[in-house]
């Protein structure tokens, strides 16, 4: 985990070392005068990539402009260095990444400096601060979630057995959906009474129907039309003229003489 966490592709200034640089023969006196330009500079700038490339490059700190060295905090030990979000010769803050400095000087023992976590600032605000992170459209790119991505049958039970490897999976998916969907229709949770209602208002010529041995075909005798020619019965669908389904049937001249039922 870094240290700190600052804005990427902007000029900041950062810490040079994490603990106060202490002389080399004592080990423990702060060495609160290093000028940028001590004997025996040597800095290195140390730098991951979120893709893990790492670098490590040379930094000769200035004392003004780009990589501009000074005392944070004056006979406090503690140093810092300016990093240019371009235009420098040798490192820029135009990276997201973590990086922190090692460094040498003549008097001085060795030091290395805190990690820092370059990120932009939308994240940062939304670490740190009361800002919230932002979602851009710009990054709700295809195969995520597009217009493309849901298109007519993306979302049907043969494309979830596909995707998901198991047909009963992706039917309870669709079950959901249709139990959702009765909750708004009723709204509330469908009872089996809800559903029942449901099925016995429905209207027939709402239905797709067959001519096969369905429960919707034997209804049909009841309420729509039916006539008797010759030896033919003949049950229409719900326009009362076009066949659902017909019978042979057995007269009786003895028998009362039906010859349609037509209902209203």
């Amino acid at each position: 985990m870094a240290d700190l966490r600052v804005d990427v592709d902007t000029a900041v200034v950062v810490p040079v070392n994490i603990f106060p640089l202490t002389d080399n023969t004592d080990f423990k006196t702060r060495e609160q005068d290093v000028a940028y330009n001590a004997t025996g500079m040597d800095l290195v700038w140390n730098f991951t990539t979120p893709a893990g490339v790492t670098s490590c490059t040379a930094v000769t700190p200035t004392t003004g402009g780009v990589y501009d060295w000074s005392e944070t905090v004056a006979n406090k030990g503690m140093y810092q260095i300016e990093i240019p979000a371009s235009g420098g010769a040798t490192i820029n803050n135009d990276t997201e990444g973590c990086g922190w400095f090692t460094g040498l000087a003549t008097g001085v023992l060795p030091w290395r400096g805190p990690t820092i976590e370059f990120a932009s600032a939308h994240v940062n605000d939304a670490l740190t601060g009361t800002d919230k992170l932002q979602v851009h459209v710009d990054e709700i790119t295809n195969n995520i979630i597009t217009a493309a991505a849901i298109a007519a049958a993306a979302i049907d039970n043969a494309t979830f057995a596909a995707d998901v490897g198991s047909t009963a999976y992706a039917t309870n998916i669709i079950a959901l959906a249709v139990d959702k969907a009765l909750d708004e229709a009723f709204g509330g949770f469908a009872t089996t009474d809800d559903v029942a209602d449901a099925v016995l208002n429905r209207d027939f010529g709402n239905v797709s129907d067959t001519n096969d041995r369905t429960a919707l075909n034997a209804l049909r005798a009841i309420r729509n039309k039916t006539s008797i020619t010759g030896s033919t019965l003949t049950v229409t669908k719900e326009n009362d003229s076009t066949a659902a389904w017909t019978a042979a049937v057995t007269t009786d001249a003895d028998a009362e003489p039906i010859t349609a039922v037509d209902p209203a």
